[in-house]
């Protein structure tokens, strides 16, 4: 799904967009025509990396790689859940 939210570590310009699911690729891809910058929340497995080749393939240098601030995690919400955990436990 596309998500016009800020990303946790980029200045965010009004025509980009977070891109988190590797199987809407391909359909969404004219669709992407035009923004600046698509930054990448893919999971770190091959449907995620397949999904990052497709897409950088296609926009270049537009397509922004962010699975590098989660790469110990499978996926973006294994690292937020692990994130959320670790303050929740260390603050208390």
């Amino acid at each position: 799904t596309l998500d016009s939210g800020e990303s946790p570590s980029a200045d965010i310009h009004p025509r980009t967009y977070g891109w988190y699911a590797a199987i809407f690729v391909t359909p969404a891809l004219p669709y992407l025509k035009g923004y600046t910058a698509i930054n990448c929340y893919l999971d770190n497995d091959t449907p995620g990396r397949t999904a990052l080749t497709e897409l950088t393939s296609v926009y270049g240098s537009f397509v922004i790689d962010r699975s590098t601030l989660y790469s110990e995690f499978n996926d973006l919400n294994e690292y937020l859940t692990n994130q959320s955990f670790t303050k929740k436990h260390t603050f208390q």
